[in-house]
């Protein structure tokens, strides 16, 4: 308050060393004429604790122009720089957890596909060796299983695409969306024939 700062110092406010340096400074605007504006200073209170304040500080003239004074602006601004400090802190932990769910991908896509590509290599071996000597109903769902692993090939490939987004970005391009469908409805073919259910693509 007004009654509480009138004719006292910095150094009944602040520790020596800071008041000294708070001292100094406004030595410097009274001597060079030169403000300080929106200077971002951390500083400790009386009772020990810490803050920050948004310090603007700026000569006072008389009518000739000679400096008689100074008028100083100090706004607190601890809450706003502790709030920063978290959100520094929150990126860089999003960082690390993006990094790690990128690792995971590449691992997880590797370890993925290899069972994958046996799946593919012997059924293509059962249709090529037996194709004669089976039926066209187990001729049709190896020709399913094949197809499913290779769809399960790309979708591992377009997750590990994903997960690179930030790291590698690529450019929008035209997306064939009945082609979309068609990819999605096969997914879902045996679920689709299990519950009876009815899909509609306007």
């Amino acid at each position: 308050s007004e009654a509480e700062a009138l004719g006292r110092s910095d150094f009944e406010f602040f520790p020596r060393e800071q008041a000294e340096a708070f001292y100094a400074d406004d030595m410097q605007v009274l001597t060079t004429g030169v403000p300080v504006l929106n200077r971002e200073e951390r500083i400790t209170r009386a009772d020990g604790s810490h803050g920050w304040l948004l310090t603007s500080k700026v000569p006072l003239r008389d009518v000739s122009g000679r400096i008689v004074g100074l008028a100083g602006i100090g706004l607190d601004i601890t809450e706003r720089k502790l709030a920063d400090e978290k959100l520094r802190a929150f990126a860089a932990q999003l960082e690390r957890s993006n990094r790690e769910l990128q690792d995971f991908a590449y691992v997880a896509s590797h370890d993925l596909q290899e069972p994958l590509r046996k799946i593919i290599v012997f059924s293509e071996r059962l249709c090529e060796r037996y194709a004669d000597s089976l039926p066209a109903e187990a001729r049709d769902y190896l020709q399913r299983v094949r197809r499913a692993a290779q769809r399960m090939q790309t979708l591992i490939n377009d997750l590990l695409a994903f997960s690179r987004v930030t790291t590698r970005a690529r450019d929008f391009e035209p997306v064939n969306l009945t082609q979309v469908v068609r990819d999605v409805l096969a997914d879902l073919e045996a679920r689709i024939e299990q519950t009876g259910a009815t899909v509609t693509v306007e």
